[in-house]
C-alpha cells in the first residue's frame, strides 16, 4: 500500500510492520503454504531496511523475537520471526539505485516467499537430485594436474507467482542524495 509506482518512491516510504502483516495476509489469503509445514514465510531484507523495520516503535512495531527451539531453523542472517515471517537479512536482497522519487532515492526490493514459490526438476537417468562430482582424466604422467568438476541436469525455476511478493521501499540509512 502507498506509492503506486516505483518512480514515486521518496526517502520516507521505508518497510513497515504493516507492509509485512499485508503481505503475509495475502500469502494465505492465497492459501500458500509456510515453510516445513508451519504458517511461517521466509523474507530476504537487505540490512538498510532492516534497520526501518526493527525501528519501528509502539503496538505494532518490532517485538522481541521468539527464541527458537529447532536449531535446525536457525539459518545464517537470520534476525528474527516477525508478522509470521522469518526475517533474513543479506546484502544480496536487491537495490535499484536512483530509481526512486527524482532519480536519487535507491529502492530496495524486499522478497517473501513460501513454499512453491520455487520449483526444481531434474533427471532422475542423469544423476537424480544432487550434483553429481566429476573427476576428469588424467593427462599429466607425474600426476601433478587434476581435473574436478560436477555435472547435474536439472534446474529451477518460479513454480508459483501467488508464493512470492515483493515489498519495494526505501531506507532511512541508504543513499537517497543526488
Amino acid at each position: 500500500g502507498g506509492v503506486g509506482a516505483r518512480a514515486n518512491i521518496d526517502a520516507s516510504d521505508t518497510i513497515t510492520s504493516s507492509h509485512a502483516r499485508y503481505v503475509a495476509a495475502k500469502l494465505r489469503g492465497a492459501s500458500v503454504p509456510g515453510w516445513n509445514g508451519d504458517d511461517i514465510f521466509v523474507g530476504f531484507i537487505h540490512p538498510d531496511c532492516d534497520v526501518d523495520l526493527r525501528e519501528e516503535t509502539g503496538g505494532k512495531g518490532w517485538m522481541e523475537p521468539a527464541n527458537y527451539n529447532a536449531p535446525d531453523r536457525v539459518w545464517n542472517g537470520t534476525i528474527g520471526r516477525f508478522a509470521g515471517i522469518d526475517w533474513v537479512s543479506t546484502p544480496r536482497a536487491a537495490v535499484l539505485a536512483d530509481a526512486g522519487a527524482n532519480s536519487t532515492v535507491d529502492v530496495y526490493l524486499t522478497l517473501v516467499v513460501g513454499a512453491g514459490a520455487l520449483g526444481k526438476a531434474y533427471s532422475e537417468a542423469e544423476g537424480g537430485p544432487q550434483a553429481q562430482f566429476v573427476l576428469g582424466p588424467q593427462v599429466d604422467r607425474l600426476r601433478r594436474h587434476n581435473t574436478f568438476g560436477w555435472y547435474w541436469l536439472g534446474g529451477y525455476g518460479l513454480l508459483r507467482e501467488e508464493a512470492i511478493w515483493r515489498i519495494e521501499s526505501a531506507s532511512s540509512i541508504g543513499d537517497n542524495d543526488a
